[in-house]
């Protein structure tokens, strides 16, 4: 499994079987959480790990106790209201019942304490994929970090005074028929991706496609906007034809007559015109013209380079 493999199958598991994990897995996984990168290259996570199942009940039984004291208002965060009713419930087990749950702790007066802590647990989440184990992200220690109860606890396991949870995990065999995690991709829903792109139409390659008309493919956007620039001489053409994408353009200087579906349209500078998708249509050049289309979904370009 490579890298973007790894990155791009890792889901979530909520599920564990019984299973030890090898400790010669578990080994691998907190290296690679130790090789995570660091502000300043500081290196102050510690990992707490912690196998025993009696410890593990214990810090279930405090983190239930506390999440039952709380009170659910409208602010309160969905993942956080879900715990605090569920313990109020009773039965809780924040760790899924995991063989493993691996604690990142780190000075509570440094300032990068928590990024350095996410960064790790990322990487362990992705070495575990890629080991056939199932991980999940724990938040519950990381909001009771300030808990008396809890905080003495887990200074018995190892916790130094100065020390407060940022961040956890869980790790085991997947509750599935091949041990297993799920590992189909979820679609994005969030996550917007903004590409910060200069466009210099300057230096993009020019091509004269019919006499006296001469394009240039400016972007694609995805798998749905593409964006042509074009430069026509006056009196030259684009014959008829038509396409499966719809046609946004904008007349930048001169003009075009465009005949779509049979019907003849004067379009001049600054003015913009649509043609839908699969109507027969053509230009003709009125005074030297530059234009701008977009076209969605992406129009299809020739194997000479040309647009269809």
């Amino acid at each position: 499994m490579n890298t973007l493999e790894a990155i791009m199958t890792r889901r979530s598991t909520r599920s564990y079987s019984a299973a030890a994990v090898e400790s010669d897995k578990l080994q691998k996984i907190i290296e690679a959480g130790r090789y995570a990168p660091s502000g300043g290259n500081n290196q102050t996570n510690h990992f707490l790990v912690v196998q025993n199942p009696e410890v593990l009940k214990k810090l279930a039984a405090l983190a239930e106790s506390a999440f039952a004291k709380m009170e659910v208002t409208p602010e309160t965060y969905s993942s956080l209201k879900s715990s605090i009713l569920l313990s109020k419930k009773g039965g809780y087990v924040f760790y899924y019942n995991a063989p493993v749950l691996i604690i990142v702790a780190n000075q509570k007066n440094y300032g990068n304490n928590l990024a350095d802590s996410a960064v790790a647990v990322e990487n362990m989440m992705l070495a575990a994929n890629d080991l056939n184990l199932g991980s999940c992200w724990i938040n519950q220690l990381h909001w009771l970090t300030e808990d008396e109860k809890i905080l003495a606890y887990l200074r018995e396991i190892g916790l130094t005074e100065n020390e407060r949870v940022y961040a956890s995990m869980v790790v085991g065999y997947a509750k599935s028929a091949d041990g297993l995690p799920v590992r189909k991709s979820l679609p994005r829903k969030g996550n917007r991706r903004v590409i910060d792109m200069m466009i210099y139409h300057d230096k993009i390659e020019k091509k004269e496609i019919n006499p006296g008309v001469v394009f240039q493919y400016l972007f694609q956007g995805g798998k749905q906007l593409m964006g042509y620039h074009w430069n026509m001489a006056d009196g030259s053409k684009v014959e008829m034809h038509t396409h499966e994408s719809e046609q946004l353009g904008y007349c930048i200087k001169g003009g075009f007559i465009i005949v779509e579906d049979g019907k003849e349209y004067q379009i001049g500078a600054g003015d913009a015109y649509i043609i839908p998708a699969n109507v027969p249509h053509s230009f003709v050049a009125v005074g030297d013209t530059e234009a701008i289309d977009i076209f969605h979904p992406l129009r299809k370009i020739l194997p000479d380079g040309n647009p269809a």
